[in-house]
């Protein structure tokens, strides 16, 4: 059996995000942004990205108020 990667690899900061998300501890600190090289010629990896940010607070909890 061979492992090979995926072919369409989870984006790095979309993933400290979720795991953000997840994670009962809150914090503070800053986050890194990802940014995209000529974003006027790659409109399919912005589209991509705000897709996955979408899907990020579609699948959020909501905020409890005590």
């Amino acid at each position: 059996m061979i492992d090979e990667p995926r072919v369409d690899q989870t984006d790095p900061y979309i993933l400290d995000m979720q795991i953000r998300q997840l994670s009962k501890k809150k914090t503070t600190s800053s986050i890194n942004i990802r940014s995209i090289d000529e974003p006027h010629k790659n409109g399919k990896q912005i589209q991509k990205y705000v897709s996955q940010i979408n899907e990020l607070h579609k699948n959020s909890q909501a905020q409890t108020v005590s």
